[in-house]
């Protein structure tokens, strides 16, 4: 595993950092659309965030 990701060490981290940037984008982006739908059945609304 190490002797596979010392092939290209400076790509692999861009990506593993790219990578847990977008993972967080969606997170934030599905919990926004959550939030969104549980403002439109009348739910309690968790603010602007």
């Amino acid at each position: 595993m190490t002797r596979w990701l010392d092939t290209f060490p400076p790509l692999d981290r861009e990506l593993g950092f790219y990578l847990l940037l977008a993972s967080f984008a969606v997170y934030a982006l599905a919990r926004l659309v959550q939030g969104a739908c549980h403002a439109e059945q009348g739910g309690r609304d968790h603010g602007p965030l």
